[in-house]
């Protein structure tokens, strides 16, 4: 089938007989960076656009070119929310579902692989151009249903035959076509003198900046227009609700992550829990190379989002909200769900908005990245945010009046996430030095034996003893340990260690004690026969020990004391004290980094569940 260009007449061709079935009806103007004659190339291999159908369904139009390849095959390339679908025909093994039974979210194999229903569309064709490789006409029943895969797989199945054909390609971006837009400046001049009109109510002046805008909502009086219907139908009547004024004025243009945009549209959206009423802004923003991003304004926190060209995987169904989604090897965590109801909307949108619009919402969060799905009866969509800085969004568009920043954004990065982290770094090569001194040191210590005397306890009778002298030749500490073979007994030794070269002493009082017996518990003990004291910085010089002994008068019979005196003893508690003194700045920078996300998930479903990531 072929479309004339000048005249519309539609002409189909039965082998050698050329059919003329009447005229097509025009093709609603748009500004796709696609065109016919357009050439582009996928996976290597060059394409050319030769042919496009048009269709339209409840929100809106969008568009299938079809595509031939050099390598010989023909394709579909598809567009929406930014991005290019590339599909290619495939043969179906085994049957396809039933349209009846089809429900977004609801998944399926083909070709070994899993696929989520994300858009179920009863559609019909309104106008088509160029070359077809099947006869259709205006108002053609075209029912499809769009599956995704986590892969940017995907598949489209066409219920308008019987059977259904079945599509299978992946989701791209524009750039990712190379495409040929050397066209691109004179059909851009065309499209925006064509969308210049007024506002049926009101007639305040309009302009539309995008070929995939469907609805226009007027600022000044609210009345929301179908811009793809050369009467300019109303959506949605005057609003006689109080005005909201967007912080950023429609019509802004500015440069953001390295994509020239344009502000189009504005959303007041909303949300009650408890009765109480949560708002946000939403801002919808386009330019020729980057597609439609959003920037989402909520309580002066502000995140930069667009359309995921993956599916996330995010097991679910409709009374099923999954706990976890994946995307781009990241794990991301559910933090909230809600059904979100547009307030007031402003500008400019590719599909047909109106205030009053419900969608379902799950939000999964991997700061500073965030995870928006949203359900409307027949579709599915993803979204990805990212937090924004205030500072990046001032530098990038100086008209923003930003509010003040309340709470703590769901996907907003945690200031004390590398402060803690850097901390326990410090920390473990700090302990790790630590240890090696304490081992060098250990190694390097003499512990040497200077003194070794034993002498008897009588029982109750007190007795002093003096050591033989000992020399010490340098400072050093000195570990005086008492071994008495006690039972059932105690004794109390007031030792003095004497300088003899100063006259210098240093007096000390250690008591031993040991008990035994059994009872009905069993056997216990209570106290040591072993006893050890530290003395430290101890000068150099001649010494003797001094013992004046005391024993219990129910001791049984003499007990010798081994007293034995040891220098230069390497002493580990300075360690432990070093070592869980410095615990104190990673352990405080954890809190703070816990006390963060207790914040954060205390706006959640799930109030303790950013717990897990500490």
């Amino acid at each position: 089938m072929a479309v004339c260009d000048y005249c519309r007449s539609t002409l189909v061709r039965h082998d050698q007989n050329i059919e003329d079935i009447g005229k097509m009806a025009a093709l609603a103007e748009d500004a796709s960076p696609l065109h016919r004659g357009v050439s582009g190339a996928w996976q290597g291999v060059n394409f050319t656009l030769i042919g496009r159908i048009q269709l339209q369904y409840e929100a809106g139009y969008w568009n299938e070119w079809y595509a031939l390849f050099d390598d010989g095959r023909e394709g579909w390339v598809s567009e929406g929310s930014g991005l290019a679908y590339v599909t290619f025909p495939v043969e179906a093994k085994g049957a396809l579902p039933e349209w009846a039974t089809l429900e977004p979210g609801q998944i399926v194999r083909l070709g070994g692989k899993s696929y989520t229903l994300t858009n179920k569309e009863e559609s019909r064709v309104v106008a088509s151009e160029g070359e077809l490789p099947f006869r259709v006409g205006a108002g053609y029943p075209a029912p499809a249903a769009d599956f995704r895969g986590e892969d940017e797989g995907f598949v489209s199945i066409d219920y308008s035959d019987t059977p259904p054909r079945l599509y299978l390609g992946a989701v791209t971006s524009y750039a990712a076509l190379k495409l040929d837009d050397s066209m691109a400046a004179a059909r851009e001049a065309a499209r925006v003198q064509a969308k210049v009109f007024n506002c049926p109510t009101c007639a305040a002046p309009a302009e539309i900046h995008a070929g995939e805008i469907l609805a226009y909502a007027c600022p000044a009086c609210g009345t929301t227009v179908d811009v793809s219907d050369p009467g300019l139908a109303i959506i949605a009547g005057a609003r006689k609700s109080e005005r909201v004024l967007p912080r950023i004025p429609l019509g802004t243009a500015l440069t953001l992550r390295g994509d020239k945009l344009q502000v189009l549209g504005f959303m007041r959206r909303q949300t009650a829990v408890d009765g109480e009423i949560y708002p946000w802004d939403e801002y919808l923003l386009y330019g020729d190379k980057a597609g439609f991003r959003w920037l989402i304004d909520s309580e002066g926190h502000w995140s930069y989002g667009r359309a995921t060209s993956k599916l996330p995987n995010a097991s679910g169904g409709k009374d099923f909200v999954s706990p976890v989604a994946g995307y781009e090897g990241q794990t991301y965590k559910h933090f909230q769900s809600c059904r979100a109801r547009a307030a007031y909307v402003a500008g400019e949108f590719n599909w047909r908005v109106k205030a009053g619009d419900e969608v379902d919402c799950d939000d999964y969060i991997a700061p500073p990245y965030m995870l928006s799905k949203e359900r409307a009866p027949n579709e599915i969509t993803w979204t990805q945010c990212e937090y924004l800085p205030l500072d990046e969004l001032k530098a990038a568009c100086p008209k923003v009046l930003a509010g003040p920043q309340n709470g703590i954004a769901p996907n907003q990065p945690s200031p004390y996430m590398g402060n803690t982290a850097r901390f326990w770094k410090v920390y473990g090569l700090a302990a790790l030095l630590a240890v090696a001194l304490q081992i060098f040191f250990v190694w390097r210590a003499a512990n040497e034996t200077v003194l070794s005397h034993a002498f008897e306890l009588t029982p109750g009778r007190s007795a002093t003893y003096t050591s033989a002298p000992f020399v010490l030749k340098r400072h050093t500490n000195l570990r005086l340990e008492n071994e008495a073979s006690l039972n059932n007994s105690w004794a109390y030794l007031s030792m003095t260690l004497i300088n003899r070269t100063t006259g210098e002493q240093i007096a000390l009082g250690r008591e031993l004690s040991f008990y035994s017996g059994r009872d009905s518990d069993g056997s216990w003990t209570e106290g040591s026969r072993h006893d050890a004291a530290f003395l430290t910085g101890i000068p150099p010089g001649e010494y003797v020990m001094e013992v004046e002994t005391e024993s219990a008068p129910e001791q049984k019979g003499s007990v010798v004391n081994r007293l034995r005196v040891v220098r230069d003893v390497p002493v580990w508690g300075n360690l432990w004290v070093l070592v869980f003194g410095l615990l104190i700045f990673p352990l405080w920078a954890s809190w703070r980094r816990y006390y963060f996300e207790v914040q954060r998930w205390a706006e959640s479903d799930h109030p303790w569940g950013g717990k897990s990531d500490d």
